[in-house]
């Protein structure tokens, strides 16, 4: 079996997913998600997101998940000898760069193999697309309030605008943006904005984000914007499903946002993604390596 270590938010969450499900299917054995281990230490408070979703897989008992007693240490001793050993014969694939790594396409799986990292990339899964799309598809109920924003978002030219800024706070505090913090620039958001009025007609534009108040407060603009801030944490599964439904994109360099982007199906969709600059070296972020980027999304 494949046994896949999920942390972090959502949008790493499904990143985890979509590796460990394309690596299980190739080998046609079960998958297991670990949903304990990654979030016992998680200074944002997050926790397991994807029972939302249409996934496959079984959660984990507390033993493959390394919860218990001796359970680090057996952890620990399984990493280390995998350092000792040929990709091919470990027992414990762990990330080793940001960069899409090719060996994981062709592991044959014996045993119980366990898989720990983002693996940021859509190379990872790109083979079984169709697939990862159908699990991925929703399965709670969306509330009257979110049906009413779909409606609208698909009735316009919709661009979703995901800002992210609020990076040093756990979730269950109120919190406030961090000028020690950086994020994307405005200036980013307005080339963007600027690209995407050039291209399409009459754009309406719906800002999502931990603090979607901030774009609105620092760009005045000649369009139609609608901020969208009412989807807590334990509802950003409904800010993910909207931001799928917009037709054209601005994300920024979050693993959440280009899920967004990734899933919405409108087949002329443009998508703006910050470039490989120092603008996504952003600490205690994802970074976007050279291959997190699909051919086509348009880096400025």
């Amino acid at each position: 079996m494949v046994v896949a270590r999920l942390k972090g938010g959502l949008g790493n969450q499904l990143f985890i997913y979509a590796a460990a499900r394309r690596l299980s299917l190739n080998n046609k054995v079960p998958l297991k998600l670990d949903i304990i281990s990654g979030f016992q230490r998680d200074s944002f408070q997050r926790n397991y997101r994807l029972h939302h979703f249409n996934i496959k897989g079984e959660v984990a008992s507390r033993y493959q998940s390394f919860n218990g007693i001796f359970g680090r240490v057996r952890r620990q001793i399984l990493k280390k000898l995998a350092k000792f050993s040929a990709f091919e014969k470990r027992r414990y694939i762990t990330e080793e760069f940001p960069e899409f790594d090719p060996r994981l396409l062709n592991f044959k799986v014996n045993g119980i193999t366990y898989l720990e990292g983002i693996w940021a990339s859509e190379k990872y899964f790109k083979d079984i697309e169709g697939i990862i799309r159908d699990d991925l598809k929703i399965v709670t109920g969306h509330d009257s309030e979110d049906l009413a924003l779909a409606e609208k978002i698909q009735s316009t030219n919709s661009v979703c605008i995901h800002v992210r800024r609020l990076r040093e706070f756990p979730c269950k505090v109120e919190a406030k943006p961090n000028p020690s913090s950086p994020a994307l620039s405005i200036d980013y958001y307005k080339r963007g904005i600027e690209i995407i009025a050039g291209k399409v007609a009459d754009p309406v534009f719906y800002c999502f984000g931990d603090y979607p108040q901030w774009f609105s407060q620092n760009n005045k603009m000649d369009f139609p914007l609608v901020v969208i801030n009412h989807n807590k944490d334990e509802k950003d599964y409904e800010d993910l499903w909207l931001m799928s439904l917009c037709k054209h994109f601005i994300i920024a360099n979050s693993t959440f946002s280009w899920w967004g982007a990734w899933l919405s199906d409108h087949h002329d969709k443009i998508i703006i993604t910050p470039g490989g600059n120092n603008d996504c070296a952003i600490p205690g972020m994802t970074i976007f390596s050279r291959d997190a980027i699909p051919s086509g999304w348009l880096k400025i």
